[in-house]
């Protein structure tokens, strides 16, 4: 994990509020919030639940929810990663109007991830079962980005260089004939290396009811954001598995690095000695080719023996004939009378005493 993405998480731990009050999400099967025993309920007042993170066995908070709502949760903190494998919170009210989150996502550009392709995930998968589905256009959120909550995270980004957007996006639909009206609010936390924007975290929730009810649930939704009361113990011990889960994850990657460097290094070596050998042996082709007075038989250079591969002639020493002699030719096999004359052929009968006279074999310079 990156230092920046990192630094992220921590502060996410560490607002609660980025963490629970945005991070809202159905599900239909989970259990019910643990609501508060100390203190008696009646029908007619508020209703106090506790959340508990299962995967670390600690409570994470509490909300407090108007009376005649619902709150269901299922959240649970994977040791091994630092992050939620699950986080599952949904706020129903009366006539079947809904406050989901839809949890947090992170993207990076590395990858080629982005923030419009997440949240297009995130809401969709959020969305199902409502049809005819119509979106407005992104706008920011002046509830949450005039909020002190969101003003505290704002100010902990920035020191991190880190930037935070306060979105909402209106929506429209119907479910089962009835229409419904939405907002979509979208917080997005962007991350920045070396001045340029490599991803961000991404959290989103949705709020549903009817069109007269929208902006009255709107505003109770994040009233309710406010009742939410914070467990410091909680975001400390998440905090030190986010060090410990990015200390063992840095020293995996070192090792990884290692690994390919080590890889590398012997590649690289092999071809350098693959280049050194044909180097040499190039060098030494040229040093033959070029040194004249080098031989292998009688003073016959690679020099001479190249000029008459080309001419395609055939050399020989020839006391008789006062020294070297050249012919034209390229035959396997030679005769010669001792007087100059040579005949060559290629014929592995050649039979220089079949010619008559005086003819002896020949040996060529090779």
């Amino acid at each position: 994990m990156d230092r920046a993405r990192h630094t992220t998480f921590k502060i996410l731990s560490t607002q609660t509020f980025a963490l629970i009050c945005l991070l809202l999400s159905a599900c239909s099967d989970s259990d019910t919030g643990q609501r508060q025993d100390d203190k008696p309920q009646t029908a007619a007042q508020a209703q106090r639940f506790i959340i508990i993170d299962r995967g670390m066995n600690m409570p994470v908070g509490a909300f407090t929810i108007p009376p005649g709502w619902s709150l269901n949760y299922d959240v649970f903190t994977n040791a091994h990663t630092a992050r939620y494998d699950r986080f599952l919170i949904d706020i129903r009210g009366p006539d079947s109007m809904l406050i989901r989150g839809l949890g947090l996502e992170s993207y990076s550009h590395y990858v080629n991830q982005n923030f419009n392709g997440v949240v297009e995930l995130m809401v969709m998968s959020g969305l199902r079962g409502i049809d005819g589905l119509n979106f407005g256009q992104f706008s920011e959120s002046t509830l949450i980005s005039q909020s002190q909550r969101f003003q505290a995270a704002r100010q902990a980004a920035n020191a991190q260089n880190m930037e935070m957007q306060a979105l909402q996006l209106p929506f429209s639909g119907n479910i089962a004939g009835r229409d419904v009206a939405g907002s979509i609010e979208v917080l997005h936390t962007l991350f920045y290396a070396q001045g340029q924007h490599t991803g961000g975290a991404i959290q989103v929730k949705l709020i549903l009811g009817s069109a007269e009810q929208l902006q009255e649930l709107i505003t109770l939704s994040h009233s309710i954001d406010k009742t939410f009361e914070s467990y410091p113990h909680y975001d400390s011990a998440r905090s030190k598995v986010i060090d410990a889960v990015t200390a063992r994850q840095t020293a995996e990657h070192r090792q990884r690095m290692a690994a390919q460097q080590a890889q590398f290094n012997n590649h690289q070596q092999m071809m350098q000695d693959r280049y050194q050998s044909a180097y040499q042996q190039n060098q030494q082709w040229l040093e033959n080719f070029r040194n004249d007075g080098a031989s292998t038989q009688s003073g016959y250079s690679q020099h001479q023996r190249f000029i008459d591969t080309i001419n395609e002639a055939t050399s020989f020493d020839d006391a008789g004939a006062g020294g070297r002699v050249t012919r034209a030719g390229n035959y396997d096999r030679w005769a010669t009378d001792g007087q100059g004359n040579y005949i060559g052929s290629d014929n592995a009968n050649f039979n220089p005493d079949a010619l008559g006279g005086d003819w002896r074999e020949a040996t060529p310079l090779r």
